[in-house]
């Protein structure tokens, strides 16, 4: 990967939470969202999103991005 990669953890919790000066308490934005399930060694993570972004350039989906920033993505 040839820059930076910054990613934000998403914890499923049943009801909303404080953050504090090392945790950002925060939640998804509504709206409709693709998954795709990979089971088997973290190597073939990268080819199951290029699969999933694959996918949705073939259906016309176009992500919700705020700049290069994905809008709302978790990864689990």
């Amino acid at each position: 990967m040839p820059g930076k990669l910054e990613i934000d953890v998403a914890v499923p919790v049943a009801r909303a939470v404080s953050g504090d000066k090392e945790v950002t308490a925060d939640a998804l934005p509504a709206g409709y969202y693709a998954t795709v399930l990979h089971n088997g060694h973290p190597k073939g993570l990268q080819q199951a999103t290029a699969a999933l972004l694959a996918w949705a350039e073939e259906n016309g989906i176009q992500w919700q991005m705020d700049g290069k920033r994905w809008a709302g993505r978790v990864e689990w």
